[in-house]
């Protein structure tokens, strides 16, 4: 497999280069056009946080973990989302928030505990 960086950078090119089409057809030139600096560092933020280096961190812990282990870890995406939210937005939190952060965490835990999968293979019954 490519270096992490090497297929991200491939990705994200050949899906700009797929959605190109489709941003001029729906107004990209116009709306380039009515772009403050505030909203350009918007996008460039999210481009390259919520999506460049989300994706290299994918691709980085598919080279070193099983499918299985890093699509657990996919669970903490919206709880980190949340939580940087609450402190960079301002967004409250809420009774039922820190529940399902809690019961997140604790099923990552869960399935990552050191021994756990000899436990549950070693069931009378278990495949």
């Amino acid at each position: 497999m490519d270096h992490p960086a090497t297929l991200t950078t491939y990705a994200m090119l050949f899906g700009a280069a797929l959605l190109l089409p489709v941003a001029l057809v729906e107004g990209l030139v116009p709306a380039v056009a009515r772009l403050d600096w505030r909203l350009l560092g918007l996008v460039v933020f999210l481009g390259v946080l919520g999506g460049s280096a989300a994706f290299l961190l994918w691709t980085w812990a598919l080279s070193r973990i099983t499918p299985t282990q890093v699509a657990v870890y996919v669970n903490l995406n919206p709880i980190v989302a949340a939580l940087l939210g609450i402190l960079l937005l301002g967004e409250r939190r809420s009774p039922m928030f820190v529940f399902g952060f809690a019961a997140v965490v604790i099923g990552v835990l869960l399935v990552n505990w050191p021994g756990g999968r000899q436990i549950w293979s070693a069931r009378p019954g278990a495949r």
